[in-house]
């Protein structure tokens, strides 16, 4: 314990190092945090409140600018004391007229708002924030949370998105990739040259009930949306060839294919083993009652969900897909699998399942990893040290010519 508040003093001083550089004379930085409007609270919705939350806790002062609905995402944003702006053009699919719409809707808040620097998450978002930061001279920091130029349904490169990236690239704006791997993608792709994209981690507060993984009976949890990136379909056949251990499954989230993969425990002979959650809005109480947590994905950046199952000590098997092998060491905090493959996953569930010892061990290594390398805290340290390189030199210029005003009338 000693060493881990030894290292969050350590980003709390790296924090303040960062207003200081930031701010000069000034109480804070005002920061427009942009994001396009979701119905549900996923991982770029989570990073952005603990980010926001972080940042105003250190002095600056934060303003969400979203697209709808306005829901309970925003609704907890505003509790916190986040002021928050809804944009009602500014929505997921491309649309020739709305678009336009919301690039002047998110100009005429920037030009009200004045903010020291532009803050934009996820694709549509990222475009149309960046072009407007640009036609009004702010800086602008991009956290695309999965570059979009990939297709997740199909692996497949989007023509246009690539052709948008490139464009949105060139306006100067910084870029903060989740994970190396997503870092490696945008430098390959060339749509942002390698020196204006920085890497910062997704981090979470520590916070979390913990779990007590070597316990009996088993209970297996994955937490995710129903939809093409995720893979339900591989989790219920390798748990269709566990039948002879005791264990629940349950499933948390919802989506358009949730009600094929009830169909399909159905069929695999599932439906008294496995429970559909829905919407967990208790995702911390729902892990500390968890023994062994899953995620399998076809395609993913840098998961969120992985880092609450670590911070509760539970031993993690995923799909070694993205950024996922940048936070799982296979064999010491879980076990990384091969995208699909249902007969290895049967084989490490098992594992885990004939042995508590173990368990326990990898859940314990999770946590000590958690908290070493993925806290909030070290996440807001990290992305305010991006947010001051980006600053600091308009505030430099400004400060320059506040000087030669001075003395001009001196």
């Amino acid at each position: 314990m000693p060493a881990i508040a030894q290292k969050r003093t350590e980003f709390r001083s790296r924090s303040a190092q960062s207003i200081t550089r930031m701010q000069g004379n000034r109480t804070g930085l005002k920061i427009a945090q942009l994001i396009t409007g979701s119905e549900f609270t996923g991982g770029a919705e989570t990073h952005l409140r603990d980010l926001v939350t972080g940042i105003q806790s250190l002095g600056h002062h934060c303003t969400v600018l979203a697209g709808p609905p306005d829901n309970q995402f925003l609704s907890g944003l505003r509790r916190s004391g986040i002021p928050v702006r809804i944009l009602s053009s500014l929505r997921k699919p491309l649309h020739p007229l709305r678009d336009p719409a919301a690039l002047l809707e998110i100009v005429r808040e920037l030009a009200v708002l004045k903010p020291d620097l532009v803050a934009v998450h996820t694709a549509k978002a990222g475009f149309l924030g960046r072009v407007a930061a640009a036609m009004l001279g702010l800086p602008c920091v991009c956290t695309p949370h999965g570059c979009s130029i990939v297709d997740r349904k199909s692996g497949r490169i989007n023509r246009l998105f690539l052709a948008l990236e490139y464009v949105a690239g060139r306006l100067g704006a910084t870029t903060i990739a989740v994970c190396r791997d997503e870092q490696r993608l945008i430098v390959e792709s060339r749509i942002v040259q390698r020196g204006n994209v920085k890497t910062v981690y997704n981090g979470i507060p520590d916070f979390a009930v913990p779990a007590k993984p070597g316990g009996e009976p088993v209970v297996l949890t994955m937490v995710a949306r129903f939809d093409a990136p995720k893979d339900h379909a591989t989790l219920l056949r390798a748990a269709s060839n566990l039948v002879q251990h005791q264990w629940t499954l349950r499933l948390a989230g919802s989506g358009p294919l949730l009600a094929s993969a009830k169909e399909l425990a159905i069929r695999l002979g599932l439906e008294k083993r496995v429970e559909f959650l829905g919407e967990c809005s208790d995702v911390s109480g729902l892990l500390s009652g968890s023994h062994i947590f899953v995620l399998m994905s076809r395609s993913e950046a840098f998961p969120i969900s992985i880092l609450e199952a670590m911070r509760a000590g539970l031993p993690v098997v995923a799909s070694d897909v993205g950024g996922i092998s940048e936070v799982i060491e296979d064999g010491e905090t879980g076990f990384l699998i091969p995208s699909g493959d249902h007969d290895t996953l049967s084989d490490r569930l098992a594992l885990l399942l004939d042995s508590p010892g173990l368990r326990s061990a990898l859940g314990n290594n999770a946590r000590k990893r958690y908290v070493t390398h993925f806290t909030a805290e070290m996440m807001v340290a990290k992305t305010l040290d991006v947010y001051a390189d980006v600053v600091k030199p308009r505030t430099e210029t400004l400060a320059d010519a506040d000087y030669r005003v001075t003395s001009k009338s001196i």
